[in-house]
């Protein structure tokens, strides 16, 4: 099977407190709410599996699904 890891890294001026921006980002059911094209995010520990929404073109409905191991860290 192939794999591949990729890291993000980045930072942004948002006009919220970080409390507010964690308990987004931190919750599957929340963040699917705000993402386009997420249909929902299924966590099971610190895997998360996401479900995109279908794309339909030529008859045929696609709706692919990804699995990411989730590693965030809480503000301090």
């Amino acid at each position: 099977m192939t794999t591949f890891t990729s890291r993000d890294v980045s930072t942004a001026v948002v006009p919220a407190p970080r409390e507010e921006i964690w308990a987004i980002v931190s919750d599957p059911t929340a963040l699917a709410e705000l993402t386009p094209m997420i249909e929902s995010i299924e966590p099971a520990g610190d895997v998360w599996t996401w479900q995109l929404k279908g794309i339909s073109a030529l008859g045929v409905t696609v709706a692919p699904s990804f699995t990411e191991r989730m590693h965030l860290d809480a503000p301090a």
